[in-house]
């Protein structure tokens, strides 16, 4: 009876240490001086589907380091580093939800200095944990898909000193199907370089057999992408029309998604000083999709037939406070009106 239970314990915390909570992370740096940097991860997890044991399990994070030249594991600048407390990231994109979605997303921030001593070609910092959401709808065996977060320090010798850009702004939990996003995905540059925007295809890390890899047993670059399911890619993640875009300028991204569901997306920002690559952010991320009810609902009749080119329009809106329609009347910007149950009359068949 003992090593029953003793084999049941097991089993129960192991399943809690590969529990499926991971919704996203990004890393980035800041120089301090004397070769000391400040090491920042950003951890999203899921505080709904998550398993209470699992997030517990994440109080300590594995800054992982390279020697970026060879992809070769530096054990002596790695580091086990705490959390802060969670943030509960509440941002909507709509005013109008009658119902909120059950979608529940924490932000843990981890941060600690490293000292990185000048050398050629730099480090390559890096977290890996699995896994990810079970139920996520682009990727092939999402629940046993782990994730690796990771920055790039240049030699700075060859590059001079930099500070990694960071995302002004966390999407919103939840997004709506039918429903447009455009959302303002800029970042800052501390030093005031150039910025380019681009989607990228997100890493895999760890594995279910060992979710929390010790410092000798992470995966070195060059990491591994993840698998996305058939009928997507990174540049392709989502349902949607239109498709998700960002503007590799402004930062915008725009989506209307058109299916429900949980979708991985990578999104980066590179920066180049006189022309030359000198860093990248990388944040990745899960969009989770879902059919909402809004408390506004737009809807109307007009009579179907008429002597003349006079219409009637009988409003069955329900919710709104205010009414702004327009007729699509191509030859007149006059074509529009604020009244609750307007009429109009075309100039033509």
């Amino acid at each position: 009876m003992r090593r029953q239970l003793v084999a049941f314990l097991a089993l129960f915390i192991s399943q809690w240490a590969l529990a499926t909570h991971i919704v996203g992370g990004e890393v980035m740096y800041r120089y301090l001086g004397n070769d000391k940097y400040q090491i920042t991860l950003n951890l999203f997890i899921d505080c709904v589907n998550g398993a209470a044991g699992a997030i517990a399990q994440d109080s300590l994070a594995n800054f992982t380091v390279f020697k970026a030249s060879d992809n070769s594991l530096i054990t002596s600048l790695c580091k086990s580093v705490p959390r802060n407390k969670p943030e509960r990231i509440t941002k909507l994109n709509y005013d109008c939800i009658a119902l909120p979605p059950n979608a529940c997303v924490d932000k843990y921030v981890y941060i600690d200095t490293l000292t990185l001593p000048q050398i050629a070609g730099g480090y390559v910092i890096a977290f890996q944990r699995c896994c990810r959401n079970h139920s996520i709808t682009n990727l092939v065996n999402p629940g046993t898909t782990g994730a690796t977060y990771w920055t790039q320090i240049q030699d700075t010798l060859a590059t001079g000193i930099n500070n990694s850009a960071y995302f002004k702004e966390l999407p919103p939990n939840f997004l709506c199907t039918n429903a447009p996003l455009k959302f303002d995905h800029s970042a800052v540059d501390p030093d005031g370089d150039s910025l380019v925007y681009e989607l990228y295809h997100p890493y895999l890390g760890a594995s279910d057999s060992d979710p929390r890899p010790s410092f000798s047993k992470v995966s070195s670059p060059p990491f591994v992408q993840v698998s996305f399911a058939n009928g997507y890619n990174f540049a392709n993640p989502i349902d949607g029309s239109p498709a998700l875009a960002i503007d590799p300028i402004t930062g915008l991204l725009t989506l209307t998604p058109s299916q429900q569901g949980q979708y991985v997306i990578g999104i980066l920002v590179k920066e180049y000083r006189n022309g030359v690559l000198v860093g990248i952010t990388r944040r990745d991320y899960q969009f989770n999709v879902l059919n909402c009810q809004f408390k506004v609902v737009s809807t109307y009749n007009a009579n179907d037939s008429a002597c003349g080119y006079k219409m009637i329009f009988s409003n069955n809106s329900s919710g709104a406070k205010t009414f702004r329609w327009d007729f699509g009347d191509t030859l007149t910007n006059n074509d529009t009106s604020t009244l609750q149950s307007p009429q109009y009359t075309y100039p033509g068949a």
